[in-house]
């Protein structure tokens, strides 16, 4: 055990210099069982998947993901607090009340009031196919009002929503909708205000409507206004083409729609997009072909103007095969981390990596692994920033759990760091051990 840094038995090591040796004191310690990756749910049977995290205003934050056969019909959507030390706070929770067929694809997102939105697509609950639904929490964790309906055009499909937070305590549901705009799939939009009503009515975000604009993401920014960003099929003159549009406060349209990446040979897919604290705002995406090598993760910057600040950047360092399904979250010293995955890289299929950013736009370090199970599939990251200047990622791991997939997390610091978590509790026994002082300097404590 001598040297290894992430004690996972409750035991506490400390090194001496006596004699020419490293003499060590081992002392099992209350509550000492720690590691620093973590499960996220608590009920493990089937599958629980594609998870989306969020940020507390108590320095917490919560987890949401769609759960397998839990609800007692297909795909539910399931949730878990957590306290400021990482720390589950009550139990796992189910959040969807209608459970027929499937809920899936949640989205969560921190409300002024200390509490939360959860939205989700749920299947023939609006009288067709798919439809977006919510439910609001309060500061505690509990359900703030009743199960409601975003969308109010319901023809055909309305999924993949995403939520974020407005200044006014509201907040803003945006999603893909089926033949809505004239042609295929559109981008629309909902404003709530802070008692969950409907702000004005649903509206369309995509200016341009050959063809299918999906895969939507809004940001709020510091000044109040919010951005939504999407993927548009074939208007960069290639694939799939990356594109947004700013709205201010009142939900009016702020200039026009802009395109977002520089380089448009074949697809760029899945942006992400964060607001930063200088009123500007970075959207991520994946990009196919254009650092070598399959699919890597791109970004770009924008002032508080919505100009772009400085050019199109490669985020990941390593290229061999895909870099994928990235996600961005501020970090409260102007910068910002990104998050993705990554196939082969942890030497066993897909692994979740990241990369933080400093408020310039320069890398702040190196690209790191964050999953520490890497048997099999780690898969889907979300990334959120943390009050405490660190941040929090979540990611779905097949087998790991005991079953099929699980949702698991890592919190870092402000430096970068990962967290360890207090994991179980052990009782205080002390003994001595001699060893060669080689595997650890003397007087070190690990």
């Amino acid at each position: 055990l001598l040297g290894y840094s992430q004690v996972a038995t409750g035991l506490a090591l400390y090194k001496y210099p006596t004699l020419g040796l490293a003499l060590t004191m081992m002392t099992k310690v209350e509550a000492q069982a720690v590691d620093s990756e973590f499960q996220v749910n608590t009920y493990t049977t089937s599958s629980q998947r594609f998870p989306s995290v969020a940020p507390l205003n108590d320095g917490g934050f919560v987890v949401t993901w769609e759960s397998y056969g839990q609800d007692g019909d297909a795909s539910g959507i399931y949730g878990q607090r957590h306290d400021s030390s990482g720390v589950k706070s009550g139990v796992e929770f189910q959040i969807n009340t209608y459970t027929t067929s499937n809920q899936r694809y949640p989205s969560v997102a921190p409300l002024n009031d200390g509490g939360f939105v959860v939205t989700w697509e749920s299947y023939g609950q609006d009288g067709d196919l798919s439809g977006v639904y919510g439910q609001r929490y309060d500061s505690s964790g509990v359900k703030s009002g009743v199960e409601f309906q975003v969308n109010t055009y319901t023809t055909s499909n309305q999924w993949d929503p995403s939520a974020a937070p407005l200044n006014d305590g509201g907040f803003v549901v945006t999603w893909g909708s089926d033949g809505q705009d004239g042609d295929r799939y559109g981008v629309y939009g909902q404003r709530y205000d802070s008692s969950g009503v409907k702000s004005g009515l649903e509206f369309q975000v995509n200016t341009y409507t050959t063809s299918d604009q999906v895969d939507p993401s809004a940001a709020l920014l510091n000044d109040g206004d919010f951005v939504v960003t999407w993927r548009s099929n074939g208007q960069d003159g290639d694939f799939g083409g990356i594109y947004g549009q700013k709205y201010d406060s009142s939900g009016v349209k702020s200039g026009i729609e802009f395109q977002i990446n520089t380089y448009t040979t074949y697809g760029q897919n899945l942006p992400s997009v964060a607001g930063l604290s200088d009123g500007g705002f970075v959207v991520t995406w994946e990009s196919s072909g254009q650092d070598g090598d399959s699919d890597g993760v791109y970004g770009q910057r924008y002032d508080s103007s919505g100009v772009k600040s400085g050019l199109e950047f490669q985020i990941n360092t390593y290229t061999t095969s895909y870099q994928i399904y990235p996600s961005v979250a501020p970090l409260n010293d102007g910068g910002f981390v990104v998050t993705w995955r990554s196939n082969d890289q942890d030497g066993d299929s897909y692994g979740v990596y990241g990369q933080r950013y400093a408020s310039s736009g320069v890398k702040n370090g190196v690209e790191f692994q964050i999953n520490v199970y890497t048997t099999s599939w780690q898969d889907f990251p979300s990334v959120a920033g943390l009050s405490d200047g660190g941040f929090v990622v979540t990611w779905e791991s097949l087998r790991q759990d005991g079953d099929v997939y699980g949702v698991y997390g890592q919190r870092y610091d402000s430096n970068g760091n990962p967290i360890e978590l207090i994991l179980s509790n052990a009782t205080n026994t002390t003994s001595i051990l001699l060893s060669t002082p080689s595997s650890v300097p003397t007087g070190t404590q690990v």
